[in-house]
């Protein structure tokens, strides 16, 4: 419910770095507005879900993409 009031009120964004936890539970109550992802270049072989257990994903849309010299991208996602 604070982050409902947090959302609502006048001030600056919300960011959230890293929290698996926190952004699938703000997700499951359509408390994000937006998702920046990171891509980078290297591979591992295992790995969490981005959206952990969820049987209905948010519905994002594709705002826009950037590509860095390093090879990292960056995508940005709006919630529909």
């Amino acid at each position: 419910k604070e982050i409902e009031i947090l959302k609502t009120s006048n001030g600056k964004d919300l960011l959230i770095y890293g929290s698996g936890k926190l952004v699938s539970s703000l997700a499951k109550l359509n408390l994000i507005d937006e998702y920046r992802l990171w891509m980078h270049p290297v591979a591992i072989q295992k790995g969490r879900s981005f959206f952990g257990d969820f049987r209905d994903l948010p519905h994002i849309k594709l705002a826009f993409s950037r590509k860095f010299n390093s090879g990292v991208v960056l995508m940005c996602y709006k919630a529909d």
